[in-house]
């Protein structure tokens, strides 16, 4: 499989792009790991087109081992930059039995242009054998040494 369709960046090359892009290594680390809950999410909000991932502040701080502020500041600047989109919707949750803010995020087309990828094909095509893989999203490449 090809590398260059995996856009989760930590573990190759276009990880020293995102550090560029987000301004530090733990902002990039941080943006890599939105990338990723973004690549594996089906979840679309109502009047959106785009595919979002929803988690709370406090578990996108765990997630990402970082303090809600800093979770909050990050966010604050990637949007500033056009790297993301997010919206605050409220809905209701089973867990609090009541309505709760939810924070929705999706990557936008400028990051994805900025890092050269392709949107994921949309789901209602067949990929190819050759595309075939676990994500419906995106291939995998896995350049773990044996």
């Amino acid at each position: 499989m090809n590398k260059n369709n995996n856009i989760a960046t930590i573990y190759h090359d276009r990880h020293d792009q995102l550090k560029l892009l987000a301004g530090s290594p733990a902002k990039a680390e941080f943006l890599s790991k939105c990338i990723y809950w973004w690549q594996i999410s089906k979840y679309k909000i109502k009047n959106s087109d785009h595919i979002w991932f929803t988690r709370t502040t406090d578990e996108l701080a765990a997630g990402a081992s970082l303090s809600e502020s800093s979770v909050g500041r990050y966010l604050r600047d990637f949007s500033d930059k056009g790297l993301i989109e997010k919206r605050v919707i409220k809905r209701f949750s089973r867990k609090h039995d009541q309505d709760i803010a939810c924070l929705h995020i999706r990557i936008t087309n400028k990051l994805l242009a900025l890092l050269k990828t392709k949107k994921p094909s949309a789901t209602n095509q067949k990929p190819s054998d050759k595309e075939k893989s676990h994500s419906k999203n995106l291939q995998q490449f896995d350049d773990t040494p044996s």
